[in-house]
């Protein structure tokens, strides 16, 4: 199973024909978790957002609305009298990868300070780590060609890093020839993608510091596993780049300790201290690979990063990552 990223030529073609003709008599099944998880957070932010005040920590107010060139400039000041923004309603985009407030407006201006305040309130609500982890994100983004005199639409880091890597993946992994199948039950082997929240580099050195490791809802779910642990291979079923190998295989096949040694091993290797550089959020991913054929059950964790910009170097990582460790006899 190769994965290109965004190497221009298909995958497929870097596969011998003896693998391709191995992969093409087994039936696999493949799911992005990522889709629903998504969905959730949204969901989520939509909830909270409808049946809460919005209560910003600034407002802001455009000074030279006159300008010809439209290049606004702006004073801030604190909303000590804590002014509410009313009349917005929130809800899903129908293609649910965004979310959009309707709110009427009489002009522009009014339009763009108003978005401007509810920025300051989305960034003081993920001061919160617990909304961090609510809405699956570190920032919360207006999609600047959205906003008219009807509202706006707005996304998080997440959705930004995950939907230009979705697409890549499941083409990749299509490519390895394989029986593709619609139903797990029918499968031999099935391929589970999923990538993490974003996280800060401020976030994740206090992750360090408190010797915690990055979540994943595939790791959760293997503890609930409904496998017979006599006949999986629980014991080394976490697979954490060439860094955090020692850790992981000192866990003893518990989950949260692998966790904790990917964290430590491997992801804090590559950042050190906080630097210009890591400013913005960065992601993980994750592939779990159940193999019914040989009752195995393999979760990789890649050290490799992703952010919603310049990930040819994470791509270039993860192909060289799956390439070697995913495909069947890890």
């Amino acid at each position: 199973m190769c994965l290109s990223g965004c190497a221009s030529k298909n995958s497929a073609n870097s596969i011998s024909k003896e693998i391709l003709e191995n992969n093409s008599k087994i039936k696999v099944y493949y799911e992005d978790t990522n889709i629903q998880l998504l969905k959730e957070s949204l969901d989520n932010m939509v909830s909270d957002l409808n049946n809460n005040e919005i209560i910003p920590p600034y407002i802001y107010t455009i000074v030279n609305p006159s300008d010809p060139k439209k290049q606004y400039k702006y004073t801030r000041v604190v909303n000590s009298e804590n002014k509410k923004i009313n009349g917005m309603k929130f809800r899903l985009s129908p293609d649910k990868n965004r979310v959009i407030y309707d709110k009427n407006y009489n002009n522009m201006i009014e339009a763009y300070e108003e978005a401007e305040t509810l920025n300051s309130y989305f960034v003081q609500l993920l001061e919160n780590k617990e909304n961090r982890n609510r809405y699956r994100t570190s920032k919360i983004k207006f999609i600047a060609s959205s906003l008219d005199l009807k509202g706006a639409a707005i996304t998080t880091e997440f959705s930004s890093i995950y939907n230009p890597l979705a697409p890549l993946i499941k083409k990749q992994i299509v490519s390895g020839g394989w029986q593709m199948v619609d139903k797990k039950e029918d499968a031999d082997k099935e391929i589970y993608f999923e990538l993490s929240r974003d996280y800060y580099s401020k976030e994740l050195n206090e992750l360090k510091k408190d010797k915690k490791g990055i979540e994943f809802s595939l790791l959760k779910a293997d503890n609930k596993s409904n496998m017979p642990n006599e006949n999986y291979n629980n014991s080394n079923h976490i697979v954490v780049g060439q860094s955090a190998m020692n850790a992981a295989s000192n866990s003893n096949g518990d989950l949260t300790s692998a966790a904790i040694g990917l964290g430590v091993s491997a992801i804090f290797s590559m950042f050190g201290n906080t630097s210009k550089e890591q400013e913005k959020s960065i992601s993980f991913l994750a592939i779990k690979t159940v193999d019914k054929l040989s009752s195995t059950s393999n979760t990789k964790v890649y050290d490799s990063s992703f952010k919603s910009s310049h990930n040819g170097e994470s791509f270039k990582k993860l192909m060289k990552d799956i390439n070697n460790s995913v495909n069947v006899n890890k």
